[in-house]
């Protein structure tokens, strides 16, 4: 993203070029983070998953819409596209991923008073 960044020139050609470079990599890395995240989700049990999952279909649904809006020659400008992806970032991380940062925690604690138990009672926890 700061590469984004340095590349808002307010050159519309330069950015335009840059932009070409570059959206059809966020997109996959995008798409690749999200699947990986999805998977932990998942295997987790984490019951906000499908929420979850709806923001992350939001955000690249949001991506494909700039890029169709970019192509289609409406207005743009890689330092507006660059905030936009910043602000979903961040907003996402301190609002959506802490639920499930807080489920692992949680869970973490609980995995380690079960193992705590077992280790005070001599039993083994593991098979």
């Amino acid at each position: 993203m700061n590469e984004m960044f340095n590349h808002a020139s307010g050159d519309a050609e330069q950015e335009r070029k840059y932009f070409n470079k570059v959206i059809h990599e966020i997109v996959a890395y995008v798409k690749g983070h999200f699947a990986t995240e999805e998977r932990i989700l998942l295997a987790t049990k984490f019951s906000g998953y499908a929420d979850h999952r709806k923001e992350h279909e939001n955000f690249v649904q949001d991506i494909l819409r700039n890029v169709r809006d970019y192509e289609a020659g409406k207005r743009f400008t890689l330092s507006a596209f660059t905030r936009f992806l910043r602000d979903w970032i961040l907003s996402h991380i301190a609002l959506v991923d802490k639920q499930y940062f807080e489920y692992f925690k949680r869970k973490a604690i609980s995995n380690a008073d079960v193992e705590k138990h077992h280790n005070e009672s001599g039993v083994s926890a593991s098979p």
